[in-house]
């Protein structure tokens, strides 16, 4: 008989676990049985929000409780490039946009038909984890205007949006009401895990667990519709800032927030808190299983955003803009890792970007990463003894072919460890800000009679390289 694990009951959830296939388990002893047997290669449970602010992480219980402070926060770690389907590139090839070539949502920019004709699918972390003997699964959100049957290589199980309500089920697409699916890819997100680990002696497994949550608009799942009451909109320095006069023009024509304006940042607020409310159930519901399975020290659980959003911050809002900025609120993103050999409620500041995701999850299942990675492991950040020498500085970069749906123009921008950030616009407009000095970049110190031909001439090397020159260039080489 199989062990009693709490499952989400539902018509969903009885099909995804018929999919997977229902095996007996020995009731007593099998965890130490499983651990005893289970391959020496590592799990992994890769948890990625949607437009994600930062901050939220903390009103996340399980979140707080059972990964960061039971593994390693980063809190200087970035995406390298503010936008979504660029995003999700970078993290499936370990590339830089300018390599990869998705830099945006929409063709002629990128989208996944783009990703796709390129070829670029045929060689991600999945297909080399697959290679590798692990079981993988990409379910929720995979790339912005994926629709339609195919399924790329790498997955062995897959369940994705496929166009407007619709849904790509390992190959058939099949209608599914938009407020019920965050319920639906949580449900099976828990049954490729529980068909996953029922058995001693499976093979390791990957997941991507790619919630749409808190991607506004949204709405709350049921009986997440009323929690957060008193909850309060932050309102940092940059909330609606005074002085924009040393801002670039796109900033400069933004209007101050009206009262209007601000009630409807509070109430989408609330909306990204209470579907995050459900992201971290999801979460913990999975880390039980984990749990009760075994399997739990076997496993990295990575949790992370695709790109942050901006709230009102420097004036920039939903719907004139809310990313695609180099400002902390859109190109910061929360990372938290706990796992074998991690320690315990350690806070890392070094520089880490979302390039360095691919990289990782290849060192942890002992694969040599991609020739073509611009990133790095950052697995011996995860030691107790973190090396004295890391990258130093980093690219966020905006280059797309034609506007696509946002007010901020192209842009190339220099994140250093020291927290200096020097962005130059297409535009030829330029910032720099002292982030150690001012965090919420309020003040642009760049002065074309004094220019910092130092971080210029960086940002040169960082924004042409490839491969091996990228990582020279991060570390001042």
């Amino acid at each position: 008989m199989k062990r009693s694990v709490v499952v989400l009951v539902s018509a969903v959830s009885a099909v995804a676990l018929l999919i997977f296939g229902c095996r007996v388990v020995a009731p007593d002893g099998a965890n130490e049985q499983r651990i005893q047997t289970a391959s020496a290669r590592p799990n992994i449970v890769f948890i990625m929000t949607d437009d994600m602010p930062k901050g939220l992480w903390k009103s996340m219980p399980t979140l707080k409780g059972r990964v960061s402070a039971e593994g390693a926060r980063f809190t200087d770690a970035y995406v390298t490039q503010s936008l979504c389907c660029p995003s999700r590139a970078t993290i499936l090839t370990g590339e830089y946009p300018h390599n990869h070539g998705i830099t945006g949502n929409l063709a002629p920019n990128g989208g996944e038909a783009e990703f796709r004709n390129t070829g670029q699918d045929q060689d991600t972390i999945a297909t080399r984890m697959q290679a590798e003997g692990y079981r993988t699964a990409l379910i929720g959100k995979y790339m912005n205007g994926y629709e339609g049957e195919y399924v790329p290589p790498g997955w062995s199980y897959w369940y994705t949006e496929a166009g407007r309500n619709r849904v790509n089920d390992n190959g058939r697409t099949t209608a599914s009401p938009p407020e019920a699916y965050p319920v639906t890819i949580a449900s099976r997100a828990r049954a490729f895990l529980d068909g996953a680990t029922d058995e001693a002696g499976d093979p390791p497994f990957m997941l991507f667990y790619w919630t749409t949550q808190p991607h506004l608009p949204a709405k709350a799942p049921p009986g997440y519709r009323n929690g957060f009451q008193s909850a309060e909109l932050p309102r940092p320095p940059s909330f609606d800032e005074t002085d924009v006069s040393d801002k670039p023009a796109y900033i400069k024509s933004l209007p101050g927030l009206t009262g209007e304006k601000v009630d409807r940042l509070q109430t989408k607020h609330l909306i990204q808190l209470r579907t995050m409310s459900h992201v971290d159930d999801t979460l913990k519901g999975m880390l039980d299983l984990l749990e009760n399975r075994g399997e739990l020290a076997n496993t990295y659980v990575v949790f992370a955003t695709d790109n942050g959003v901006h709230m009102g911050q420097h004036r920039y809002i939903i719907p004139r803009g809310s990313k695609s900025t180099p400002y902390e609120e859109a190109a910061s993103t929360p990372l938290m890792i706990r796992g074998p050999g991690v320690p315990h409620g350690v806070v890392r500041t070094q520089l880490v970007a979302n390039n360095d995701l691919a990289p990782t999850f290849a060192a942890w299942a002992d694969l040599p990463p991609p020739e073509n990675t611009d990133g790095r492991s950052i697995t011996p950040l995860l030691s107790e003894r973190p090396p004295s020498t890391w990258r130093t500085a980093l690219l966020n970069e905006s280059r797309l072919v034609k506007p696509e749906d946002q007010t901020s123009p192209n842009y190339e921008a220099l994140f250093t460890a020291s927290g200096e950030r020097y962005v130059e616009y297409a535009t030829d407009e330029k910032e720099l800000y002292d982030l150690k000095n001012d965090p919420y970049e309020l003040t642009n110190s760049y002065d074309a009679a004094a220019p910092h031909t130092s971080l210029a001439s960086r940002l040169r090397a960082l924004e042409k390289c490839a491969g091996e020159t990228c990582r020279k260039a991060e570390s001042g080489q």
